[in-house]
């Protein structure tokens, strides 16, 4: 038997049947519960996990390299009890998931930690309470076709702390407090592992509706991500700024905005639009539409440079008091480096 992992197909080493009439035992042909399953399996070994939408699992918290989850018919987990997150990837590489949502955790849906290598496929995390992915000193983290909707309190997507080469492919984000997709690098705390930049990232096919709800984030809030490409962004109802790349530091140090990074085919509409601000530098972006109605459509300020504005291009303004470009604190119709 094999199972596809990234591009690659693997011999399944060992299975395990997880379902809701299942027995805590490894002698019948299906367990009980995700967390006795994830307990007994060896690394490089196989969950299936059959379930539905009126059956959820409990959480768990898998801290072994390599363990595959496969989720079918609409398999998710409801944390009970004092869990606060629905499934949680601690100190562990190489693990994949599948097809799993995860509704109402008080935390995290998805929570990573020092677990390098993750994948994330066809995964959702619905209603959770600070964020429905959540990740942190994590290298090559992959997000193909997830999805994040209704984070009660900040963000749909949080991709924290460092963490390098990553790759995001079909994200939808909607109904989010804060940021539909947040990411930062993190030059204030002491890195665990050397895990405080973000860089070489690739992003692409994302759409973010309704985010920014409470009007403190941006819809794609970039911080300190460095040598990377967005392609194909569209945000929706941006409820505070469209998309803004900045630098995460409490001290204004030079090196750690968004720096070296290629943005194309980028549409917004809400309240702001594009802002390059603190330290943000050498940022080409390439046919950008932006429909806003209350700050401009591209803001730059003194310590960015070395933006470039290509391809075709459409600002809007829905006040005809405002301007479409603010550059170094100047208020122009016109884009002047």
């Amino acid at each position: 038997m094999e199972y596809r992992k990234g591009t690659e197909l693997q011999e399944v080493k060992e299975l395990i049947v997880v379902s809701p009439d299942g027995v805590d035992n490894l002698t019948a042909p299906t367990v009980k519960t995700l967390q006795f399953a994830v307990d007994n399996i060896i690394s490089g070994g196989v969950i299936v996990v059959h379930g539905d939408f009126k059956t959820p699992y409990d959480s768990v918290i898998i801290r072994k390299d390599d363990v595959n989850i496969i989720g079918t018919g609409g398999a998710i987990v409801v944390p009970r009890g004092a869990s606060q997150d629905g499934i949680s990837i601690v100190y562990a590489s190489g693990v994949t998931i599948d097809s799993m949502g995860v509704i109402n955790a008080p935390r995290h849906g998805f929570h990573a930690t020092q677990a390098d290598g993750l994948q994330l496929s066809n995964c959702s995390a619905r209603d959770c309470g600070e964020q429905g992915i959540f990740t942190s000193y994590s290298d090559s983290i992959i997000l193909k076709q997830c999805g994040a909707y209704g984070t009660k309190h900040q963000h749909g997507v949080y991709l924290s702390d460092g963490g390098n080469n990553g790759y995001i492919q079909g994200l939808t984000v909607s109904r989010c407090a804060r940021a539909g997709l947040q990411i930062n690098a993190d030059r204030q705390h002491q890195p665990i592992k050397n895990y405080n930049t973000m860089k070489d990232w690739y992003i692409a096919d994302v759409a973010i509706i309704d985010c920014g709800i409470d009007g403190t984030a941006a819809s794609v809030n970039l911080a300190g991500l460095q040598h990377s490409i967005l392609k194909n962004i569209q945000i929706t109802n941006a409820g505070a700024g469209g998309l803004s790349m900045w630098n995460d530091d409490v001290v204004t140090a030079t090196g750690w905005g968004c720096n070296d990074c290629t943005l194309e085919n980028i549409s917004i509409q809400g309240k702001r639009g594009l802002s390059i601000i603190r330290d943000s530098r050498n940022v080409t972006v390439k046919n950008l539409t932006v429909t806003c109605d209350k700050g401009p459509c591209i803001a730059i300020d003194a310590t960015s440079w070395g933006f470039q504005l290509l391809g075709t291009n459409s600002l809007t303004h829905l006040d005809p008091t405002q301007k479409i470009y603010a550059i170094n604190g100047k208020l122009s119709d016109t884009y002047t480096p």
